[in-house]
């Protein structure tokens, strides 16, 4: 259950968690804010992360893991199974990225153009009907390619930052 102590060295007190899938074809990210709920939340199987403080890394970060920019570029060295790309585990680490710097202004603009697609995400999700048993896979994946053609133009925009970087 604690495989190679992972669960319980968690860093519990950082505020800001970025999280991604470890199975995929691309890599799906999501920012967990601890004080959204008053659980404690602890990272399971499946699932990697990244603990910070700082709020506009871990969108810098978010940004990076869902870019087309990152996806693409592990692609000659992602596993394929029957049904083509899969498995993201430790592969998107290869890609590189600077460390953010809150002086960068193209890592500001990339942290900028991420809030925006939270806030189109958020949206989208809370009109989302979660009741009628409608929140199965299925759904779900519908929902996540909505939002994706919704910020589809942000997304554009970070890969080409990321390009030019």
């Amino acid at each position: 259950l604690n495989y190679q102590n992972k669960l319980i060295n968690q860093n519990l007190y950082s505020r800001y968690i970025v999280l991604y899938t470890a199975s995929s074809k691309d890599v799906s990210a999501a920012l967990y804010d601890r004080q959204s709920n008053k659980l404690e939340f602890v990272v399971e199987s499946k699932t990697y992360c990244y603990f910070t403080n700082n709020k506009d890394e871990a969108y810098y970060l978010l940004a990076f893991l869902n870019s087309n920019y990152a996806n693409k570029m592990i692609k000659n060295f992602q596993t394929k199974g029957d049904f083509g790309h899969r498995d993201i585990h430790k592969r998107i680490l290869k890609v590189p990225l600077d460390l953010f710097n809150n002086s960068n202004k193209k890592h500001l603009k990339i942290v900028a153009l991420s809030k925006e697609c939270e806030i189109i995400s958020k949206k989208i999700s809370s009109n989302f009907d979660k009741d009628n048993n409608k929140l199965n896979p299925l759904s779900l994946g519908k929902l996540r390619l909505e939002i994706r053609m919704l910020i589809d133009s942000n997304l554009k925009k970070i890969d080409k930052i990321f390009l030019d970087s």
